[in-house]
């Protein structure tokens, strides 16, 4: 269980009506300091000030969209909240919206209406399970697998469909294996 007492939260949301529902919602769950802002240009100014513990915010903040504000936040090497974890909440979320708040650095995401045991969930996954933060040059964010595999079984398949494709026929792994042994 998380002591969400000494958390510091940003709220990101254009809607009065929400930004009151989730600042209730985060004070029942012992959240003491909540700072409220209205579009992203607020969140900007707000997460260059002060360092927050976490954010929540809305897909849709006028100029500019949840999924940008992301970006923005994670590529600023000088941001006190480039890890800081987001969680998106969106009224109606859409295949392209995961894929762009996926891509651009969301740790989770929430569809619209909330419920307070379904906040209460996404929080615990951010700050309770943190994921391994990435700076790649093409991606800054949590690490977006979210289970651990063993290398996948079809890479004898990919191989083969690989020398198929040049034409060559397959070398079995027991040579390949012991072509690499050396002798001492």
């Amino acid at each position: 269980m998380i002591d969400f007492s000494n958390k510091y939260a940003l709220i990101v949301e254009n809607s009065k009506m929400m930004r009151a529902i989730i600042t209730e919602m985060l004070r029942h769950f012992g959240v003491q300091e909540v700072v409220k802002v209205i579009n992203a240009e607020e969140a900007i100014f707000a997460a260059n000030a002060q360092t927050f513990d976490f954010i929540i915010l809305d897909f849709f903040l006028g100029s500019m969209d949840g999924g940008d504000f992301t970006r923005q936040l994670r590529r600023d090497e000088t941001s006190r909240n480039r890890q800081t974890p987001i969680l998106l909440v969106t009224a109606q979320p859409n295949h392209r919206e995961v894929v762009k708040a996926r891509d651009c650095g969301i740790n989770e995401m929430l569809a619209k209406p909330l419920s307070a045991k379904s906040l209460y969930s996404r929080l615990d996954a951010m700050l309770a399970r943190k994921r391994p933060f990435i700076v790649s040059p093409k991606y800054v964010g949590p690490c977006r697998r979210r289970r651990k595999f063993p290398p996948p079984n079809g890479v004898e398949r990919r191989r083969k469909a690989l020398v198929l494709d040049n034409m060559m026929p397959p070398e079995p792994m027991e040579t390949r294996l012991r072509s690499n042994l050396v002798e001492l």
